[in-house]
């Protein structure tokens, strides 16, 4: 799920949401929008499963 969020938040005014473990395509989806929109997304690592997505446009 946290990878069909990132998108809209990238084309929109950035944010940032709590997720689970994030699943093995989150990382290239964080990529390849990155490439395309120029928005800095970054994970980080709250606990075992729980992790913050930030999405920081520029």
């Amino acid at each position: 799920m946290a990878e069909q969020l990132i998108l809209p938040m990238a084309l929109g005014s950035g944010g940032c949401f709590s997720a689970l473990k994030p699943s093995l395509y989150l990382p290239t989806n964080i990529q390849v929008i990155q490439k395309l929109t120029g928005t800095n997304v970054r994970l980080e690592k709250l606990g075992e499963d729980h992790w913050k997505v930030l999405v920081i446009n520029n």
